[in-house]
């Protein structure tokens, strides 16, 4: 973590893996930066990992068991959970509301979502740093086939999860972990049901 303080009104904001001259720890060469920001209030600056968040949506529909998966549009490429970036003044939790909506077209109420964990792996995303609060929720609607960022959204078998090529180099792991069979920070939300659920590796 990089912390300093400036001179208000010499502050130039800027994310790199050197802010305000001060070099990021980045997680290798070449790695990706975090968030950069500076306080007015104090003149402190900081750079921290982005928050963002992913969610679990298990479909009761019963020829759509399963969960659903978006085939992102724009790197990193591959198949992901629905989710994003948490914007300043905004929770997690209504962050991955409008994330679902934006992706899916699904609607989920707030009160809807179970915190599953928090995935803080830095190589996470090839873009940047960052950490991502997982949530879960279930639907009994069909999603959109196409979101703003995402296509081919649907809700993807159990069983045939582990075969895809993720966007993101975590996501195999939470759904595993999720689905109980890597042991983990897990909470058990009140919808799962074990004997239906089978993640083939």
């Amino acid at each position: 973590m990089v912390l300093l303080r400036v001179w208000q009104g010499s502050i130039r904001v800027r994310c790199a893996t050197e802010f305000n001259g001060i070099q990021q720890n980045v997680p290798y060469i070449g790695g990706p930066e975090g968030s950069c920001w500076c306080g007015d209030a104090d003149g402190y600056c900081l750079c921290t990992p982005s928050l963002s968040v992913d969610v679990i949506i298990e479909s009761s529909i019963p020829d759509m068991i399963g969960i659903v998966m978006v085939n992102r549009t724009k790197p990193p490429y591959g198949y992901s959970l629905p989710g994003g970036y948490v914007e300043i003044g905004e929770t997690a939790e209504a962050a991955a509301v409008r994330e679902v909506r934006e992706e899916t077209g699904l609607t989920i109420q707030e009160g809807e979502l179970q915190q599953v964990l928090l995935s803080s792996d830095p190589r996470r995303d090839v873009r940047r740093h960052g950490a991502t609060m997982l949530f879960s929720a279930i639907t009994s609607t069909i999603p959109d086939t196409h979101g703003d960022e995402t296509s081919s959204v649907r809700a993807i078998p159990f069983g045939e999860i582990g075969t895809l090529n993720f966007a993101f180099g975590d996501q195999k792991r939470v759904i595993e972990t999720y689905l109980g069979k890597v042991p983990g920070n897990l909470i058990v939300s009140h919808h799962r049901q074990a004997p239906q659920r089978s993640l083939e590796l």
